[in-house]
């Protein structure tokens, strides 16, 4: 990053007046007017108003922006052409104020410009643009090497002192709009604004920030988001590429509307949004560059050693039009051919200037076919590469040694830049954009050439995109190699599906010609199949070379990859949802704990998985690694805490002093002390002296305990629970030293600051807090998350991260207390983060069953660790019993039929599938999910009728109303959504204080039942419109509820193991059913009411007499958790869905299985026999996801 400077504020004068924000108010009111009355409600445009009223386009932009003094008479025209009569009360004298310092700029990965050529007249020019003429957005065109990139950030520097932000970004990976626009309104705003799902009302939100401050955008490399101009068809240039359209937008909005800041682009091409508002005396212009006049381009030709007469240089600067890049490249080329002698250079009369691309081709055209190929890896590793890097990826085999000499060579050629990174000390080899462009489109049009042709070459010997890149780069090596790859065989072949099988067929040409045994080919066209969208079932690529495949999130159900060698490409893993992450101390690797109960451990330079331990048949709450980095202790929810040792994977001991799930442990900084907390509300101590087999009671919460950290002294430790404080304890004398209030609700998490002194705490309450740790103070409420807020971390001396149910992570500047960026691309609840002990990263965990792993300050993911379970969330049986419905992990809603077994797909959702429901008729059906969606299906057709979108957070739990006319819909943003299932509105929203995963409607839809994530269950009356019973008695979550068909009796299900039994009508409970040995997952009465059905993480069904509360039958029903149960209207059969991927349909009466309805894993039938380049992990993975050896 470029340094910051902040010159001296200036004083500006008092000029003229300005609208006072009534004048302002009426003024912007008239305009509302005319344009409803003369435009049918559509904007006018800065020009057309300025035709309307009389006055310039600026006067126009300095009035609505307010801060610049105007005369009165001016303004008094102005409202008199809009029929309003200027009174005192409209304007007022500017206030003196100081001119912006430029105290907050953001370089990106700008050029580092210290020596710079020329271009005087240029910068003055564009200075003049910015700064008098207050452009709002300016263009600096040109071709390929005429120094835009640098002429640009020499500009933002020069200017910064106007500007209270300077920005500048570079598009040259074509990051999506939403991600620019993220960022920009994450710094300016400097807080954490919630955006808008439209990008339309982001571009809004962008505005109207432009308006209240004065900001320099700039925007490097615009032509990669347009369409290029010199293709087949006519017309398309400065055009933005399909999906990039926004851009556009961005850039049309930005020129049309009042604001007072300015929008910098350079492009090779202009973009038809500029060419369409530009004009001399407009606030959108552009820059045509040329060449550099003969002074400055003799200055880059002597700063290359190249020594000649006057007219040897002026015929050189005019052969290439003083372009500042090919003069440096063909200045080397006259030194390592000419020896420096220009005169025997110019004297080669076929080195003829037709633009820079006729230039980089005669260069490249005089590379060795290794120089081509290493150019080629270059381009596609579109980032600073390392040597090592480098050779690794080559395809023939001791090629590698070769690498440094051929790199000197084309450094020395002005081809590729050596940089030298300080930390670590590593030298790194990149190519500069023009350079990057021109050999990104020719690898296209090669790729495509050679498979049309069937010879392979190039792609034999390189990866259009690679499976083990960065996230960031693979998505760019994907939208600029792959996909304009397909396009060009979309242009020939026509179709999709003529692509598809065109690209099979030569799969099968390459197992019956030698030497696909290795190199990249095949993986290459397996991921043009990917991308394209193909069906994979079935394929053959057997005995092939199936390198750096991205198969993460790809059915792969029958193909075969016998003797294959699939080295470098990648799958999904089994983990399931995560839920607690731990960094060993020396940084290597990562432990995360999940929902199943597993533990698994992972390199994290490569993304490598070294161990899974199924640690117990609960979920894993915490973890903690010893200070030594020996043990990883792992605290789950069968109220245990086990240790393991890191280097031989067994489990040395368990201790089982604790009543209630282990939420949290931490190691005191010298490892003396074990701290746990649970759910059993106590806070106990464990000392090394005794081997941490016994404890001491510190102290207690008045309900469950869910988080601690010690302090950087290990003299004090904090606790947080559901009771909403915050309690500091003394570990010499246990006695409690300070508490803490301020949340509202369950506080989920503790971090304490490296230094000392500062604590952090979040909560269901939606908060961030600060505190003091030394006084208690609260120091700053920090309330930026829509939902809870489930994981905070200090992830460098002045950030804290934060995440939650809203799907985001916030970076916050503890500094300012505001939040600087927001990092998406989780699809759920985000429930844990760990900082990286000693790189500016950190990983987060969710229940998207993925952990990424981020890089500060970029906020780049790096690296995305994908898991993929089988698990049938939620299932019920039509009203007519025919069939079953059922959703799960997959994203994938499944219809069965009972009898046959046959099943339909319906898909639409984007995550997973938690919860379903049968209309009363039977005729339509509700799902919903991570995706914070609805859908409303008609069953018949599977047809999809309806999304509702309301939810900030996963949907949770769906009922509808008995009469069929309203849908009940829960999730953990906190509210409970009353639906009108004819027009599909939104009728009402409970205010009820809950983060609630199950609803129930009563028999006569006048009470809602709600399991909370709390120990007590609601019965909600609909009519007052408050809580009818509060139900006591469970010690954990009660978060499962169901009424008795007669609408008498509630029951519960709980985290705790037990069932309970309340009378509706006083609330009185009537059975505590007990004897599963794990969390209740659903409780369901038999259509009679006789029977009471429960499902456990024990794996095991239950049958209650509801009038005794006797166990009357207990079956293992699945292989691991029992998750989902329904009733079949007869009364006679019942289905569950577990963990296994299996429904299975019961007799009531025996218990025996009657059927089983397997939903297929994601890699079923993929034959893997004699396959190499996978672990034994790997295979083992591979297998467990449906992988067979045969």
């Amino acid at each position: 990053m470029l340094p910051r400077s902040e010159p001296p504020a200036r004083q500006r004068r008092r000029r003229g007046v300005v609208l006072a924000p009534v004048g302002l108010r009426k003024l912007r009111q008239a305009i509302t007017r005319l344009e409803q009355e003369e435009l049918d409600g559509w904007r006018y445009t800065l020009e057309a108003l300025s035709e309307r009223i009389g006055l310039t386009t600026r006067t126009i932009a300095k009035l609505m922006a307010g801060r610049e003094g105007l005369d009165r008479r001016t303004i008094e025209h102005c409202f008199e052409r809009l029929g309003l009569v200027l009174e005192p009360a409209d304007y007022a004298h500017p206030p003196l104020e100081a001119a912006p310092n430029p105290s907050r700029q953001d370089w990106g990965e700008a050029l580092d410009v210290a020596i710079f050529f020329g271009r005087t007249e240029e910068l003055t020019k564009l200075g003049h643009w910015l700064t008098h003429d207050r452009c709002r957005v300016v263009a600096i065109l040109g071709m390929g090497g005429m120094g835009k990139t640098a002429l640009s950030v020499k500009l933002a520097q020069q200017v910064q002192g106007q500007f209270e932000w300077v920005i500048w970004r570079s598009l040259s990976n074509a990051p999506p709009i939403a991600d620019i626009l993220a960022e920009w309104l994450g710094r300016i705003s400097g807080t954490g604004l919630e955006l808008p799902t439209a990008v339309e009302a982001q571009i809004a939100l962008l505005i109207e920030q432009l308006r209240r401050r004065r900001c320099l955008l700039v925007l490097d490399n615009c032509e990669t988001i347009l369409q290029s101009g010199s293709g087949e068809v006519l017309g398309t240039a400065g055009l933005c590429r399909p999906g990039f359209e926004a851009y556009g937008e961005l850039f049309r909005r930005l020129g049309q509307i009042a604001h007072n800041s300015c929008l910098v682009l350079t492009s090779r091409e202009k973009p038809e949004a500029v060419a369409t508002l530009e004009g001399s005396s407009l606030p959108v212009r552009s820059l045509l560059l040329t060449g550099l006049p003969y002074g400055e381009a003799v200055a880059i030709l002597k700063s290359k050693d190249i020594q000649a007469a006057p007219a040897e240089y002026a015929r050189l600067v005019e052969l290439y039009r003083g372009n500042p890049l090919a003069l440096k490249i063909v200045a080397t080329a006259i030194q390592d051919t000419f020896a420096g002698e220009l005169r025997a250079f110019l004297e080669q009369e076929t080195t003829v200037f037709n633009g820079i691309r006729t230039l980089l081709g005669e260069q490249f055209a005089r590379t060795s076919q290794m120089e081509k190929e290493l150019l080629y890896w270059l381009a596609i590793q579109r980032e600073p590469v390392a040597l090592s890097r480098l050779g690794a990826v080559l395809a023939e085999r001791g090629a590698s040694a070769k690498v440094p000499i051929v790199l000197e060579s084309l450094c020395r050629r002005a081809l590729v830049e050596k940089l030298i990174e300080t930390e670590p000390l590593e030298v790194r080899y990149a190519l500069q954009p023009v350079v990057l462009e021109y050999l990104t489109d020719r690898l296209i049009e090669v790729a495509c050439r050679e498979i049309l042709e069937r010879r392979f070459v190039t792609l034999h010997r390189h990866a259009l995109m690679q499976a083990e890149a960065k996230d960031y780069l693979r998505t760019a090596q994907i939208q600029l190699i792959v996909e304009p790859v397909l396009e060009g065989l979309l242009t020939r072949l026509g179709t999709a599906r003529a692509i598809a099988d065109y690209l099979v067929d030569l799969i099968a040409l390459f197992q019956s010609t030698p030497g696909f045994e290795r190199g990249y080919a095949a993986g290459n066209l397996l991921n043009l199949l990917i991308c394209l969208g193909s069906d994979l079932s079935g394929l053959d690529l057997s005995g092939l070379a199936v390198w750096q495949a991205y198969l993460n999130e790809r059915r792969l159900h029958r193909v075969n990859f016998a003797g294959a060698d699939l080295s470098g490409s990648t799958f999904a893993r089994t983990f399931s949802l995560v839920v607690a992450l731990a960094f060993h101390p020396d940084g290597q690797l990562l432990a995360s704990g999940h929902s199943t109960g597993d533990i698994y451990l992972w390199q994290i330079d490569t993304g490598q998985q070294v161990a899974c331990w199924n640690a117990c048949p609960e979920a894993i709450w915490t973890l903690a690694f010893s200070p030594d980095g020996r043990t990883l202790v792992a605290g789950s929810g069968d109220a245990a805490i086990r240790f393991w040792d890191v280097q031989s994977g067994y489990c040395t001991r368990t201790l089982r002093e604790h009543t209630g799930t282990v939420a949290s442990l931490a190691f005191s900084p010298d490892g003396e002390y074990l701290a746990s907390a649970s759910a059993d509300h106590s806070v106990r101590l464990w000392h090394r002296s005794t081997d941490y087999t016994t404890s001491c009671l510190l102290g207690k919460h008045d309900r469950p305990c869910f988080s601690l950290a010690f302090s950087p002294d290990g003299c004090t430790l904090i606790s947080g629970g559901a009771d909403h404080l915050l309690r500091v304890w003394e570990i010499a004398s246990g006695l409690c030293l300070r508490v803490m209030a301020g949340h509202t609700d369950w506080l989920r998490m503790i971090a304490v600051h490296p230094a000392g002194g500062l604590l952090a705490s979040c909560a269901i309450d939606h908060t961030v807090r600060l505190w003091d740790l030394k006084t208690g103070e609260c120091l700053a409420v920090l309330a930026d998350h829509t939902c809870f807020v489930a994981a905070i971390a200090f992830v460098d001396e002045y950030t804290l991260a934060s995440s939650g149910s809203d799907r985001s992570i916030r970076l916050w500047d503890i500094r300012t207390r505001r939040c600087t960026r927001i990092l998406q691309g989780h699809t759920s609840d985000v429930l844990a983060l760990v900082r990286h002990p000693h790189r500016l990263q950190f990983v987060s965990g969710s229940e998207d069953q993925t952990m990424r792993l981020w890089e500060l300050p970029t906020g780049r993911c790096l690296r995305t660790f994908s898991g993929r379970i089988n698990w049938q969330m939620s299932v019920s049986f039509s009203p007519d019993g025919r069939q079953i419905v059922s959703g799960g992990e997959d994203h994938l809603v499944f219809l069965w039929d009972r009898e046959s077994g046959a099943r339909r797909l319906l898909v639409g959702h984007t995550g997973s599938v938690g919860a379903v429901a049968f209309s009363p008729d039977g005729e339509y059906l509700a799902s919903g999910g991570n995706d914070q969606s609805i859908h409303l299906w008609k069953v018949a057709t599977g047809e999809s009728l309806a999304v509702w979108s309301g939810h900030r957070a996963t949907v949770r739990s769906l009922t509808f109303s008995p009469d069929g006319t309203r849908l009940a819909s829960s999730g953990y943003d906190g509210g409970i959504h009353l639906w009108h299932t004819g027009s599909g509105q939104l009728e009402q929203r409970l205010p009820v204080p809950l983060l609630v995963d199950c609803l129930a409607f009563s028999p006569d839809g006048k009470l809602l039942a709600l399991g909370p994530i709390d120990e007590r269950c609601w019965i909600w009356d609909l009519a007052a419109g408050r809580p009818l019973h509060i139900l006591a008695g469970h010690s954990e979550w009660a978060w499962q509820v169901a009424f008795s068909p007669d609408g008498k009796l509630l029951a519960s299900g709980s985290h705790d193991g037990t069932a309970r039994l309340w009378r509706v009508s006083d609330g009185s409970a009537l059975h505590v059913l007990a004897g599963h040995r794990g969390w209740i997952w659903q409780v369901a009465f038999s259509p009679d009411g006789r029977l009471l059905a429960t499902a456990s993480t024990d794996s095991c069904i239950k049958l209650w007499d509801v009038a005794t509360g006797a166990c009357l039958k207990s079956w293992k029903a699945h292989t691991h958790w029992a998750i989902s149960i329904a009733f079949a209207p007869d009364a006679q059969t019942l289905v569950s869905s577990g963990t296994d991927g299996a429904l299975k349909l019961w007799a009531i009466d025996s218990g025996a299985c009657l059927r089983v309805f397997q939903v297929e894993r994601l890699y079923e039938g993929m034959n893997i026999a004699g396959a190499t380049g996978l672990s034994a992990v790997q295979r083992a993975t591979l297998k467990a996801l449906g992988a067979v050896e045969l």
